[in-house]
């Protein structure tokens, strides 16, 4: 679309008038360093001015919108986060949800979402970000394909327009009276274009050199002095939650000892039951170990690594590491890597790093307050842990549609079984096994029809499941002008839809029909898992596989054939979305909340806007979790932050409980550790 321009300067700032389709539009760009607003509609609170700029009291929960002072709508391209100065001058604390919104808003596009907590008496900045959208598949000599970049822009699923923001909604919650104060909006955090291009940014430690943090590691030294650091935290934090030795509730009721976990529903909510026969609430960590964590690609322009050792370097050349990635749902073998995070840690701890390391990973566990390790944690944790563990079950298989096993191909179930039997820890025995995650996010769609469209629409020949869909609608339609008419396609024979349908010739496809071929898919493969599952290990509870999609018929095929439902869930609020209702516990087996003002360059999936707001989103988070009927645990992604370059799809988020030096995250850790050691008195 092309626009006619006319700038007009007016007292509160500068302004673009223009004309696009029919309709003349004001934006209006940030005068003196703030975006001058006016208050548009208000509920739950009455507002009026004040010398701050606007003071609201009520009782209970709120909404404010905010809208551009003139014209209508706010160029916020130069911001990466935005702020709103605010006050609680109340005797609640309040916790406040910023929605950043384009005129086409919806929950799920064109707008991004923050949350700030604040308590009684406090001033400070209420904040949410402005992501950018990006294509995770593009690749960069110097940036590969990192979701955060050194000018402050960063990628998410869930982004806005920043150059066309039409208003900000604010929504509080408060338990009982509220009173606060809005002050200015204004830029948190500015972009920083001048950095792009700006080598090296990588320092030999594996951190962000332009930017500095509490606790940044500038020498050897620094690095060494972490582990007095860390035996001050762990004398803080006090002795560890007496629980179960397998971290059941040991002073809450006692059931059946099964010697292995299972689930049972106890006075209206669900549980675990661990071996011992306490009740048993899982609380964990993704990724648990030394992998997933510092190894930065290499496979980019060295001038962004300051001091990189060579791989032939006799001592530092043992961390030139090769490992498997994946490029856009492919498996690359042997992509050339460093591996900062065990560097560091034989830069700390000297000749004996492996073993020091190991030991006090596994010390890590207790005075966190864990009683879960999660997916995707080192074997040697899990085998040398006394603490219960997860099994995360990846494994080749034939595709119905992309990301998306075929279970009516029988290499599909080979491929689980050959997998069962070569998983590189006996579980199948082993009480503290809690379950058994199959499969990671699998591209279930969110609604029956765009899953047939999937399936059908997945290359040019025919596989197994298009097959069964396609014998499906024979036994269904007389005719295929039957099926067109029901359909609303235009097919010449059966046979065309095993060729390759476009996915968007779906888009009329009979309603009950695509539910009823949704749920033949979804039954056939969680039957199938929980059949092999059975099969190698009689008793291990089959946790699901973790979705983040996956409309009515997929959740309840699930509830059928798992023991649990298992979903990563990336909100605020721990709620079991649309994966509750049913006569199955959830685990939440993904979440977080990253940084945006630390170490890494990346936002998380759901952000933070530091590291207190971090801590403190976390304990709310774990706080609602414990005390849902439905919700049997949760786990955080992940133990250590993501390496500083991004992983294989690019994500560099500060999200972990230790940064790529092996110090220790202190507020984040606290919130777990509090947490834990009132976590059963909080369940009951």
């Amino acid at each position: 679309m092309k626009y006619k321009i006319l700038v007009t300067l007016l007292i509160l700032g500068q302004f673009l008038t223009v004309r696009g389709n029919e309709k003349m539009e004001t934006i209006t760009s940030p005068n003196d360093g703030v975006f001058p607003y006016k208050v548009g509609t208000v509920s739950g609170t009455s507002l009026e001015a004040s010398n701050f700029g606007h003071a609201g009291m009520g009782t209970g929960n709120f909404r404010v919108k905010l809208l551009p002072a003139s014209g209508d709508l706010w160029n916020m391209e130069s911001v990466r986060t935005l702020g709103v100065e605010f006050k609680n001058t109340g005797p609640s604390e309040l916790v406040l949800d910023l929605m950043l919104c384009n005129r086409n808003a919806t929950a799920w596009s064109n707008s991004f979402v923050g949350r700030t907590i604040v308590q009684p008496g406090e001033t400070i900045p209420l904040a949410v970000g402005l992501p950018r959208k990006g294509d995770r598949t593009v690749t960069h000599p110097d940036y590969s394909r990192m979701s955060g970049r050194p000018d402050g822009t960063f990628r998410h699923w869930h982004h806005i327009q920043p150059d066309r923001v039409s208003h900000l909604e604010i929504q509080g919650s408060a338990v009982g009276e509220h009173a606060f104060e809005l002050g200015a909006l204004y830029p948190l955090q500015k972009l920083m274009p001048e950095r792009m291009g700006k080598f090296p940014f990588i320092d030999e430690f594996g951190q962000y050199i332009f930017n500095d943090w509490p606790g940044k590691v500038h020498s050897i030294e620094d690095l060494q002095a972490g582990i007095q650091l860390e035996t001050d935290l762990i004398s803080e934090l006090g002795t560890p939650p007496e629980w179960g030795r397998y971290g059941g509730w040991k002073a809450g009721p006692q059931l059946d000892g099964t010697g292995h976990f299972r689930v049972t529903q106890h006075k209206g909510r669900w549980w675990f039951v661990d071996p011992d026969g306490y009740l048993f609430w899982s609380f964990g960590v993704t990724c648990v170990g030394f992998e997933y964590a510092g190894q930065v690609s290499t496979e980019r322009n060295p001038a962004v690594f300051r001091n990189l050792p060579v791989a032939d370097d006799p001592e530092f050349g043992q961390f030139h590491t090769k490992i498997d990635v994946e490029d856009n749902y492919v498996l690359r073998e042997d992509a050339p890597h460093y591996d900062f995070t065990r560097a560091n840690l034989y830069l700390k701890y000297g000749d004996e790093w492996r073993e020091k390391a190991l030991e006090q990973e596994l010390e890590r566990l207790h005075y966190v307050g864990l009683n879960t390790v999660g997916a995707w944690s080192d074997n040697e944790v899990v085998l040398n842990t006394d603490i219960p563990y997860t099994v995360m079950l990846h494994y080749e298989y034939e595709f119905a549609a992309k990301k998306l096993p075929d279970p009516f191909n029988p290499e599909t179930r080979e491929g689980v079984r050959k997998a069962l039997e070569a998983y590189p820890v006996p579980f199948q025995d082993d009480p503290r096994c809690l379950g058994a995650f199959v499969n990671n996010e699998l591209h279930w769609k969110n609604d029956a029809r765009r899953l047939v469209a999937a399936v059908f629409s997945y290359g040019k020949k025919s596989t197994s499941a298009k097959e069964v869909f396609k014998n499906w609608l024979q036994d269904r339609y007389d005719s295929v002008d039957s099926f067109n008419t029901a359909w609303g396609m235009n097919l010449t024979n059966w046979s065309d839809l095993l060729d390759g349908v476009p996915e968007d010739s779906f888009k009329k496809a009979d309603e009950a029909d695509c539910s009823a071929l949704a749920t033949l898919l979804a039954d056939a493969f969680y039957r199938m898992v929980d059949e092999e599952l059975e099969r190698f290990a009689p008793g291990v509870l089959f946790l699901g596989s973790r979705c983040n999609s996956g409309g009515k018929e997929v959740v309840d095929a699930i509830a059928r054939h798992a023991d649990v439902i298992s979903a990563n869930i990336y909100q605020f609020t721990a709620s079991p979305l649309n994966y509750g209702g049913r006569d199955k516990p959830v685990l939440i087996s993904e979440f977080h909340f990253g940084n945006l003002s630390g170490n890494n360059l990346g936002s998380g999936l759901r952000s933070a806007q530091d590291r207190t707001q971090q801590a403190r989103l976390l304990k709310s988070y774990l706080g609602e979790a414990v005390n849902h009927p439905e919700i049997i645990g949760v786990h955080w992604f992940q133990w250590r932050d993501q390496n500083i370059g991004g992983r294989y799809d690019g994500e560099n988020y500060d999200v972990g409980f230790f940064d790529v030096t092996d110090l220790p995250k202190a507020d984040l850790i606290r919130a777990a550790a509090g947490f834990a050691r009132e976590m059963y008195d909080k369940a009951d």
